[in-house]
């Protein structure tokens, strides 16, 4: 939970949408957009935030 709430409801969405659409077609991000309004904007600030996602060992 190291990520704004904003992330976490995109990435739950994100995989929620997969249960309709199995890939990433355009009427999946249709979809995505649709719900989230700003799929793109989310989905590149996950990128910029996916170093707080690895995990060192």
């Amino acid at each position: 939970m190291m990520l704004d709430v904003d992330l976490i409801d995109y990435v739950i969405i994100h995989e929620l949408c997969h249960t309709i659409y199995f890939d990433h077609q355009k009427e999946f991000k249709n979809l995505l957009n649709r719900i989230t309004k700003n799929s793109a904007g989310l989905n590149k600030k996950l990128k910029e935030m996916s170093f707080v996602l690895k995990i060192e060992y």
